[in-house]
């Protein structure tokens, strides 16, 4: 099997590529490195990986015969998409319909990451995927949520008019190893770490529910995450399952798959749910 997945320097994208070189498909990665980066990529440089730096808004031409398409490739941290809001919204629309194109050229399967925002503001808890959300088009999250919501109406568009095999995974928080501290998206976990981190050296509680306490100040805050080895298993699952349709895959959210998570910074630290760990103060700063 071969297999384009756009975005693939990213946080999600890189280990999706990594889980489907594993499964032994050949994996070529996309991504313009806007907010991706090299390094998530660099132990894969030896495996049946090809790594083509491009702008997915741009045109794409592939050599050979292709057949997954993944498009991952967007701004995902509200942080970048506030930073990065035309960006964001291009590569929703017309990296959408490029990766599209590309998708019904070959004939080959396409996967989208599709989003919880497609929700917005949601009035329905849990958010069935027959929910239409509650979204403000015009708020400065629109920008993310409209290119999604977008990006869903191309992909079906493609499905109903010109037949293209085709499934939308919307993903929840979700987090893991190659995870920014910066990135905003699991508050509970890369961004409390790094806060606390700055000041404490307590033990931080996870327990069975998902949520953080820290012994010093008595908070807590609930973790509304899952974990990458989840979001990843749901994904393969769009990518491996049967019949050509247009069914949105199981979404990924909250409490689906508890296990632990490594998050990459300055500090060595292991979370996981029902679990206590130590945080350290940094030094270097």
């Amino acid at each position: 099997m071969r297999t384009v997945v756009t975005g693939a320097a990213g946080f999600i994208g890189s280990h999706l590529s990594e889980a489907l070189l594993d499964r032994g498909h050949a994996v070529i990665g996309i991504d313009n490195l806007l907010t991706g980066d090299v390094a998530n990529i660099a132990h894969l440089r030896d495996r049946n990986f090809e790594f083509i730096r491009h702008d997915v808004t741009r045109h794409i031409d592939i050599d050979g015969p292709v057949d997954f398409v993944l498009h991952w490739a967007s701004p995902a941290s509200p942080i970048d998409y506030l930073e990065l809001p035309i960006q964001t919204l291009k590569v929703g629309s017309l990296g959408t319909h490029n990766a599209l194109g590309l998708a019904m050229k070959k004939q080959a399967r396409f996967v989208i990451a599709s989003t919880s925002e497609v929700y917005g503001d949601p009035l329905e808890h849990p958010q069935k995927e027959t929910y239409w959300g509650n979204v403000n088009p015009i708020g400065p999250r629109g920008v993310y949520d409209e290119a999604k919501r977008f990006a869903e109406a191309m992909t079906l568009a493609y499905h109903r008019y010109h037949g293209v095999d085709t499934k939308i995974v919307r993903i929840f928080n979700t987090y893991g190893p190659r995870m920014r501290l910066r990135d905003g998206r699991a508050y509970s976990f890369a961004g409390y770490i790094e806060r606390v981190t700055l000041t404490n050296d307590d033990t931080v509680r996870v327990d069975n529910e998902g949520r953080i306490q820290d012994e010093s100040s008595q908070t807590e805050r609930t973790v509304a995450s899952t974990g990458i080895g989840a979001a990843i298993g749901a994904v393969i699952g769009a990518v491996a399952g049967g019949g050509k349709g247009a069914a949105i895959g199981a979404a990924v959210g909250a409490g689906a798959g508890a296990g632990s998570v490594f998050i990459q910074g300055r500090n060595d630290l292991e979370l996981m749910r029902g679990a206590e760990f130590q945080i350290r103060a940094r030094t270097d700063q």
